[in-house]
């Protein structure tokens, strides 16, 4: 994050847009990231805010042997917390406020600015439910390598009941037979932050609640191989593994068929059983689909 030689802000003239501007963000040497993300804030809900980076001192190092004087950086990181409350979040909104952080450890001798603007959701009327962008940016004075942060990144973690939601999508009237499959085949993968000049990270979604977003500059996800294969899990979904900490795959060996023996009865047995237990799965989640649709039916005749 370079310090900027003609600052930019945060627009908050569309308090309404889905995609909240960072002028900083998205230039040849950033001086901005942000997230944006929707939450639910119960009365004594807050954000607690964990902002990492680093920065270069130089130093002027005389060599034996080096008539002239050498330049060496020397990395000095830092980590700076804070929080913001509930009550900002909900009644100081479309307002864009610094956000107080305090220093892990030495006091740096530069640091980021922090901070956060809150909007209602649109065309919601709830008044539990907000918007919330949290930006870290470079104000230092100066230019170059001394005046630059690196290695950027924060977390921003829910306290006290506040819940992050899924973020707002676009909900069209008229969308087709595969765009609404898409939709029921993703339904569990929702979007819960998007990224300003950054990628945007949390753990959970789903079935499973989100406490923590995070801003990441260089993310990194391992894509798990894809196979035909159907893997063994236990009851709360985690693969079963093998002595040498494989993933357990269901099979049927057509020798044990044909042979007629006990395993390959069990191993057929197995298949039987599981499909079963996705057929049950399925049937369950009816009516909660019956139940969003009539709410979409809803929302499109208001």
């Amino acid at each position: 994050m370079a310090a900027p030689e003609s600052r930019g802000a945060l627009r908050h003239d569309e308090a309404d847009s889905d995609d909240f501007d960072l002028t900083d963000a998205n230039s040849f040497k950033p001086s901005a990231m942000a997230i944006s993300f929707q939450c639910r804030i119960p009365e004594n809900g807050s954000l607690d805010l964990n902002v990492t980076g680093a920065y270069y001192d130089k130093i002027n190092v005389h060599i034996p042997g080096v008539a002239k004087a050498v330049n060496w950086w020397r990395r000095r990181p830092f980590t700076l917390t804070g929080s913001v409350p509930g009550s900002v979040l909900t009644h100081e909104i479309n307002r864009l406020k610094n956000i107080n952080t305090t220093p892990q450890g030495d006091q740096p001798s530069i640091t980021p600015t922090t901070r956060v603007f809150s909007r209602p959701v649109p065309r919601v009327d709830d008044p539990d439910l907000r918007l919330v962008t949290v930006a870290v940016v470079n104000q230092v004075a100066g230019t170059g390598p001394s005046s630059t942060f690196f290695q950027m990144g924060f977390a921003v973690n829910a306290a006290g009941g506040l819940v992050v939601e899924p973020y707002p999508e676009v909900e069209a009237v008229d969308r087709n037979e595969e765009e609404q499959s898409i939709d029921l085949l993703y339904r569990k993968k929702r979007t819960y932050a998007i990224g300003h000049g950054c990628a945007a990270e949390w753990e959970g979604g789903g079935d499973l609640s989100v406490s923590s977003v995070r801003a990441v500059a260089l993310p990194i996800h391992e894509v798990v191989s894809l196979t035909p294969n159907v893997y063994l899990t236990d009851e709360d979904g985690n693969y079963c593994l093998d002595s040498e900490g494989q993933r357990q795959a269901v099979t049927v060996s057509m020798q044990e068929l044909a042979q007629g023996t006990a395993n390959g009865q069990a191993q057929v047995e197995t298949v039987l059983r599981l499909y079963g237990e996705w057929i049950s799965a399925r049937q369950a989640e009816i009516e909660d689909l019956l139940s969003a649709s009539a709410r979409l039916l809803v929302a499109t005749w208001l």
